[in-house]
Parts: structure tokens; C-alpha cells; sequence
């Protein structure tokens, strides 16, 4: 974890609540380096590397929460995921800026 990525984690996990932004399941953590799954960029920093330093481009997930969104094909077979892709949408749309 970088000294950058670690400052705007840390700023977003004391701005929010530590639950999963998907689920709604506790994130019992303190914030520290071996958390970094904590934090799922919606739109992947490979494609959308403007959006990296983005808060509305992060939401809080557990670790299979993460490894769903980034591994597995984003279908309605995941209804929980409904948030994040209309989140995706948003930005890339403009509601969020950077």
C-alpha cells in the first residue's frame, strides 16, 4: 500500500460506516494494511485510472464481496451488486467528478 492509497483509505474509512456497502455485513477491522480488500473500486483503476483517487469511485465490500465484483461476471445472477453497478453508471456518466 502506498503512502497516497493509504491516506485517502484511511479518509474514507473514517468517514463511513464499516459495513459492507453490498451486503450490509459488519467490517470488524481496524484499519491497517492487511485490509486493503476493504476497499473496491467500482470502475477498475486499470480502465478508469482518473477515477482511482475518487471516493465515490470506492465502496466498502467484504473480501468475497471484492473478489465477486472484480472475478466474476457482473449479471444478475448477483442482484446484490445492483448498488455498485448503478454507482458505475453514475460516474461514468457524470454525476460524480473527479
Amino acid at each position: 500500500m502506498n503512502t497516497k492509497d493509504k491516506k485517502f483509505w484511511l479518509e474514507i474509512w473514517n468517514e463511513r460506516e464499516h459495513i459492507s456497502e453490498v451486503s450490509g455485513h459488519p467490517l470488524n477491522y481496524d484499519f491497517g494494511i492487511n485490509m486493503f480488500f476493504v476497499f473496491s473500486h467500482v470502475l477498475t483503476k486499470a480502465a478508469y485510472p482518473e477515477y482511482r483517487y475518487l471516493k465515490e469511485n470506492i465502496m466498502l465490500m467484504t473480501l468475497g464481496e471484492h473478489q465477486l465484483w472484480d472475478f466474476k461476471p457482473k449479471s444478475e445472477l448477483y442482484p446484490e451488486f445492483n448498488k455498485v453497478k448503478k454507482r458505475a453508471k453514475n460516474i461514468k456518466y457524470g454525476k460524480y467528478e473527479n
